[in-house]
């Protein structure tokens, strides 16, 4: 059993996280899911949504070392995916006009709300000026069929409190950070820390596949020099889609958040830090075994045979 407990470590301990090199899978491919945790060469990103493709169904908490290029690697199964609730937000009760706009307005499409720790005049906020003045803060590049979101924290500037990326307001959950989604086929991925986050959105309706590298000719431009210019590619088949490692310098690899059961006839390859290690399960075999495994089945078979040839004896075939 290939347990996957490190994970719970805190990083303070210095142990490195599990992953599993896609190049040493079987086909050399892996079907991605939500919850998936890619990285390339230095760079991690999270896909946090597919839509319109089939995902791996595998809901059991172990895996089996046979079956980890269908996906499920990434801890999130077909049910419905655990994410943060969003943060409740209070109504101010005085009528302070919003120190954005500097109005008092307040109606039910445009609420004023206490987003922050601030109080008194600079206490309250439109929803939609919140949301503005967010947006600014976002950086949006577009690239083919790739759109790219950056933003750095996005706190207070008066009492640095974190924003989050949706509120909830009298059990209406609304967003502060608006991605803007295809209508058709796309896949999410996120990158980055909580200092600076990073959000690809690709379109992949009308395409075969997806190229990941540093080239100026990939869908997906990731410019790290840990990344080669040819990286990954992601295959779009009617069963999903299938990453696969371009023999790239540092590799592809997906973190391992379940225990793995090591099955007999399997090999996989996982990597901490910097040491990788190929994992062979094979049965174990033996000259001395060979012999002794034949003979006990012949002196099983003989033993039988006695047995059938003592129970005809004794009893009659006409009872």
């Amino acid at each position: 059993m290939l347990s996957s407990s490190i994970n719970d470590i805190p990083k303070e301990a210095g142990r490195e996280k599990p992953w599993i090199v896609i190049k040493g899978l079987k086909d050399s491919e892996y079907l991605l899911s939500e919850g998936d945790v890619l990285r390339l060469g230095k760079v991690k990103f999270t896909i946090k949504e597919i839509n319109g493709f089939k995902q791996s169904e595998i809901k059991r908490s172990i895996l089996h070392s046979k079956t980890l290029q269908s996906g499920g690697v990434g801890g999130i199964s077909k049910v419905k995916i655990e994410r943060p609730l969003p943060t409740e937000i209070e109504i101010p009760e005085s009528s302070n006009c919003c120190r954005i706009c500097l109005l008092d307005d307040n109606d039910c499409e445009n609420q004023m709300i206490s987003p922050c720790y601030c109080t008194g005049t600079m206490g309250a906020v439109h929803i939609k000026c919140l949301q503005r003045w967010l947006d600014s803060k976002i950086t949006q590049n577009s690239n083919r069929n790739v759109k790219v979101y950056t933003w750095k924290s996005l706190n207070c500037e008066l009492c640095k409190f974190k924003y989050p990326s949706k509120i909830s307001i009298n059990h209406k959950t609304i967003d502060l950070i608006t991605i803007e989604k295809p209508q058709t086929n796309y896949i999410i991925f996120e990158s980055g820390s909580e200092e600076m986050k990073s959000v690809h959105v690709l379109n992949i309706d009308d395409k075969r596949d997806i190229r990941l590298g540093r080239g100026n000719d990939s869908d997906m431009r990731i410019p790290d020099i840990s990344v080669s210019r040819n990286h990954a590619i992601i295959h779009i088949k009617n069963t999903g889609l299938y990453i696969e490692d371009l023999s790239s310098k540092f590799g592809t690899l997906i973190r391992i958040k379940k225990d793995v059961c090591l099955d007999v006839d399997s090999t996989f390859k996982i990597q901490c830090g910097r040491t990788m290690m190929k994992i062979s399960v094979t049965k174990s075999w033996s000259l001395f075994g060979c012999f002794t495994g034949c003979s006990k089945g012949k002196d099983s078979d003989d033993e039988n045979q006695r047995i059938r040839d003592i129970t005809q004896d004794s009893f009659p075939n006409n009872i």
